[in-house]
Protein backbone atom coordinates (compact mmCIF):
# COMPACT_ATOMS: atom_id res chain seq x y z
CA UNK A 1 0.00 0.00 0.00
CA UNK A 2 0.82 3.83 -0.40
CA UNK A 3 -0.50 6.42 1.27
CA UNK A 4 -1.41 9.97 -0.08
CA UNK A 5 1.16 12.65 1.35
CA UNK A 6 -1.35 15.20 0.44
CA UNK A 7 -4.86 16.03 -1.16
CA UNK A 8 -5.06 15.34 -4.49
CA UNK A 9 -7.62 14.79 -7.09
CA UNK A 10 -7.08 12.46 -9.97
CA UNK A 11 -9.33 11.71 -12.68
CA UNK A 12 -12.21 13.78 -10.52
CA UNK A 13 -11.81 11.43 -7.34
CA UNK A 14 -10.44 13.32 -4.40
CA UNK A 15 -7.60 11.42 -2.04
CA UNK A 16 -6.89 12.91 1.45
CA UNK A 17 -3.42 12.63 2.67
CA UNK A 18 -3.31 9.67 4.47
CA UNK A 19 -5.63 7.72 3.24
CA UNK A 20 -4.53 4.41 1.04
CA UNK A 21 -3.41 3.81 -2.52
CA UNK A 22 -3.32 0.51 -4.28
CA UNK A 23 -1.94 0.81 -7.92
CA UNK A 24 -3.43 -1.48 -9.94
CA UNK A 25 -1.00 -3.58 -11.54
CA UNK A 26 -2.47 -5.03 -14.25
CA UNK A 27 -3.50 -1.56 -15.48
CA UNK A 28 0.34 -1.09 -16.35
CA UNK A 29 1.27 -0.34 -20.23
CA UNK A 30 -2.09 0.10 -20.66
CA UNK A 31 -2.63 3.75 -21.67
CA UNK A 32 -3.96 4.59 -25.10
CA UNK A 33 -2.56 8.25 -24.95
CA UNK A 34 1.27 6.58 -24.24
CA UNK A 35 0.91 3.45 -25.61
CA UNK A 36 -1.53 4.33 -28.99
CA UNK A 37 -2.96 1.90 -30.42
CA UNK A 38 -0.36 -1.46 -29.25
CA UNK A 39 -1.86 -0.24 -25.98
CA UNK A 40 -3.43 -3.45 -24.96
CA UNK A 41 -1.35 -6.20 -26.90
CA UNK A 42 1.87 -7.73 -26.23
CA UNK A 43 3.97 -7.00 -29.43
CA UNK A 44 7.63 -7.90 -29.01
CA UNK A 45 8.97 -6.03 -31.90
CA UNK A 46 7.72 -3.26 -30.62
CA UNK A 47 9.82 -0.19 -29.04
CA UNK A 48 10.07 -0.91 -25.63
CA UNK A 49 7.85 1.13 -23.32
CA UNK A 50 9.12 3.06 -19.92
CA UNK A 51 8.35 1.44 -16.61
CA UNK A 52 8.61 1.34 -12.67
CA UNK A 53 8.80 -2.31 -12.09
CA UNK A 54 12.39 -1.60 -10.87
CA UNK A 55 11.46 2.11 -9.18
CA UNK A 56 13.13 4.83 -9.34
CA UNK A 57 15.19 7.24 -7.71
CA UNK A 58 16.30 6.43 -4.14
CA UNK A 59 14.02 3.42 -4.29
CA UNK A 60 15.56 1.71 -7.47
CA UNK A 61 16.05 -2.01 -7.30
CA UNK A 62 19.66 -2.97 -6.26
CA UNK A 63 19.37 -5.65 -8.25
CA UNK A 64 17.18 -4.58 -11.23
CA UNK A 65 20.82 -5.42 -12.96
CA UNK A 66 21.18 -9.39 -11.82
CA UNK A 67 17.58 -9.72 -12.95
CA UNK A 68 17.74 -8.55 -16.11
CA UNK A 69 21.06 -10.47 -16.86
CA UNK A 70 19.21 -13.70 -15.65
CA UNK A 71 16.21 -13.20 -18.23
CA UNK A 72 18.34 -11.81 -21.06
CA UNK A 73 20.70 -15.14 -20.70
CA UNK A 74 17.60 -17.55 -19.99
CA UNK A 75 15.10 -16.60 -22.64
CA UNK A 76 18.40 -16.76 -24.79
CA UNK A 77 19.40 -19.94 -23.92
CA UNK A 78 15.69 -21.29 -24.23
CA UNK A 79 15.26 -20.11 -27.82
CA UNK A 80 18.30 -21.25 -28.92
CA UNK A 81 18.06 -24.70 -27.06
CA UNK A 82 14.67 -25.05 -29.01
CA UNK A 83 14.18 -22.57 -32.23
CA UNK A 84 10.95 -24.33 -33.03
CA UNK A 85 9.24 -22.62 -30.09
CA UNK A 86 5.52 -21.73 -30.62
CA UNK A 87 2.78 -21.07 -28.88
CA UNK A 88 0.61 -23.72 -28.14
CA UNK A 89 -3.00 -22.26 -29.23
CA UNK A 90 -3.99 -18.39 -30.24
CA UNK A 91 -4.63 -18.04 -26.62
CA UNK A 92 -7.95 -19.45 -26.49
CA UNK A 93 -7.23 -21.55 -23.36
CA UNK A 94 -4.91 -18.48 -21.72
CA UNK A 95 -7.27 -17.96 -18.21
CA UNK A 96 -6.10 -14.54 -16.42
CA UNK A 97 -4.57 -15.18 -13.11
CA UNK A 98 -7.62 -12.99 -12.04
CA UNK A 99 -6.10 -10.33 -9.43
CA UNK A 100 -5.63 -6.58 -9.72
CA UNK A 101 -1.90 -7.05 -8.14
CA UNK A 102 -0.48 -8.47 -11.74
CA UNK A 103 -1.19 -8.51 -15.54
CA UNK A 104 -0.16 -12.25 -16.74
CA UNK A 105 -1.74 -15.59 -17.40
CA UNK A 106 -2.25 -18.15 -15.11
CA UNK A 107 -0.28 -20.54 -17.68
CA UNK A 108 1.09 -19.83 -21.12
CA UNK A 109 1.29 -23.52 -23.36
CA UNK A 110 4.20 -23.75 -25.86
CA UNK A 111 4.99 -26.57 -28.29
CA UNK A 112 8.92 -26.76 -28.02
CA UNK A 113 9.71 -28.58 -31.58
CA UNK A 114 13.05 -29.86 -32.12
CA UNK A 115 15.65 -29.49 -29.81
CA UNK A 116 18.73 -27.90 -31.14
CA UNK A 117 22.00 -29.56 -31.90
Amino acid sequence: MRYAVRDLEIEGVTLRKGEAVLGCFASAGRDPDEYGERAERFDVTAPPPSHLSFGHGPHFCLGAPLARLEAEVALATLFEAFPDLALADRGESRRPLGTVLGNSARSLPVLLGRRAG
